[in-house]
């Protein structure tokens, strides 16, 4: 779900990006592309958790981040768990099927290998304290249960 949301917001903001550096080629000027596409990522995900704790999928999963006091995270906050996020959760899904040598011609191999790690990794929150992911306990966040309140009409 997550996903499908930030498929259009990255859309906009490559169209944006290539308009406003008349980039014409996918290849030329793609290291620019990517620095913004994160700062673009950066952004939404800080953003969306410092204002509420809660991207849009995550208000229909009832999920909220918030710190160890139950506010949603400070900008600093957010931004750490950002970073570290991607650098424990992501990148190491990225980089794992090419580690092992793993390649196009191999793409259901990179795929499982891809997401043996993430599962590996999501699975092992059951084995730190309070439940949480090892990037939410290095940044002092958590993932609760969280429903609004319903207001009598």
């Amino acid at each position: 779900y997550e996903a499908m949301l930030l498929f259009g917001v990255l859309f906009a903001a490559t169209l944006v990006y290539s308009i406003s550096t008349a980039q014409v080629n996918a290849m030329v000027g793609r290291t620019g592309l990517i620095l913004a596409m994160g700062v673009v990522l950066a952004a939404y995900f800080v953003g969306q958790w410092h204002r509420g704790g809660q991207t849009l999928p995550m208000r229909t999963w009832h999920i909220r981040v918030v710190d160890l006091n139950g506010q949603s995270p400070s900008l600093a906050r957010g931004a750490a768990r950002f970073v570290v996020s991607g650098l424990l959760y992501v990148a190491p899904a990225l980089a794992l099927p090419w580690a092992m040598g793993l390649s196009r011609q191999t793409l259901w191999g990179a795929l499982a290998a891809g997401l043996a790690y993430i599962v590996a990794y999501n699975w092992s929150a059951n084995f730190l304290p309070g439940k949480r992911s090892l990037h939410d306990a290095m940044c002092g966040t958590q993932l609760i249960h969280w429903q609004p309140v319903k207001t009598k009409r």
